[in-house]
């Protein structure tokens, strides 16, 4: 049995650097909203489309939760159709309080050990077109794999195989 590779990005990190450039995208949408300007308008929903789509939710979506997301969605169909008036209330909406946004005041862990890889294969890549979601599913099915491979190590009584091996 091998040992996994430790990252020196952990979770935590990534989904407080997705909150933070989401945050950034939605004020600049929300800026070019409030100046009346629809093509960069459009560019800020678009980047919050790229963004969603490399984030954690598994809808690929920049908000998980329900009612952000179809005041984001509408903000686009408004937007498709030139209308100004219609984004800018889909935006209030977005953007109301009781929103599923991190706070910044959250206490940061103690410590964070992300673990991925079983050795044969690389772990995933921070920062890479894989999203967090699918990077916490690679990393799951590899940890069940190891399981299972420590499981029948120990079931055969090779104690040896069964030991870790820690990188030098």
């Amino acid at each position: 049995m091998s040992t996994a590779a430790v990252s020196t990005t952990s979770i935590y990190a990534e989904l407080q650097a997705f909150s933070h450039n989401r945050q950034t995208d939605v004020k600049q949408l929300g800026k070019a909203l409030q100046s009346g300007d629809l093509a960069g308008a459009q560019q800020a929903f678009n980047a919050l489309v790229t963004l969603g789509q490399g984030g954690p939710f598994a809808n690929g979506e920049p908000f998980a939760k329900n009612s952000r997301a179809q005041a984001f969605e509408t903000i686009g169909q408004d937007l498709q159709n030139g209308d100004l008036a219609g984004a800018q209330a889909a935006f209030t909406a977005l953007t109301a309080k009781g929103t599923d946004t991190v706070q910044a005041t959250q206490p940061a862990p103690a410590v964070v050990v992300t673990i991925s890889g079983n050795g044969t294969n690389p772990p995933p890549v921070p920062g890479t077109t894989d999203s967090i979601y699918k990077q916490l599913q690679a990393y799951r099915q590899t940890r069940s794999t190891d399981l299972a491979q420590l499981g029948q190590d120990l079931q055969a009584g090779d104690q040896a195989a069964a030991q870790p091996t820690w990188p030098t």
